[in-house]
């Protein structure tokens, strides 16, 4: 299991009370962000979605695709699109901790695995700039 996260109930919904045992920044992009998921052999495809917040082991996205449970995708997205501040690409290998369906997607629990070169510094840019705005505590 995870550090990040615990098991979701049985519906493979999202937990009613905050799990996580590492702080998140609450994200307040107020548009889509255009990202590509990678599933095995479903290949590549793009997709919007709306950072909900990120931690330093993992996020929760709105995404308009439905991500199966446990999974393993590879998320990419450019940073521009969350703040002016922002610079370069986000790319980590994710597992699908849970999911809640929705009528144009899916809430989902990402844990990064892996994160891609540099996203390590990218995802500490992303907290501090964001930190500055609005924590959960």
């Amino acid at each position: 299991m995870a550090n990040d996260e615990t098991p979701p109930d049985e519906t493979n919904e999202a937990p009613d009370t905050d799990r996580r045992r590492q702080e998140r920044t609450k994200i307040e992009v107020k548009r889509s962000v255009v990202a590509r998921i990678e599933q095995g052999e479903l290949g590549e495809t793009a997709c919007h979605l709306h950072l909900l917040d990120i931690s330093q082991g993992g996020m929760k996205v709105n995404v308009d695709q439905v991500l199966e449970l446990e999974a393993q995708v590879r998320l990419k997205f450019e940073l521009s699109s969350l703040g002016p501040r922002l610079e370069g690409s986000f790319e980590s290998v994710c597992r699908v901790v849970w999911t809640k369906q929705t009528p144009g997607g899916s809430i989902t629990g990402l844990e990064f695995i892996e994160l891609a070169e540099e996203s390590g510094s990218r995802l500490e840019h992303i907290l501090e700039f964001w930190s500055e705005k609005s924590s959960l505590n």
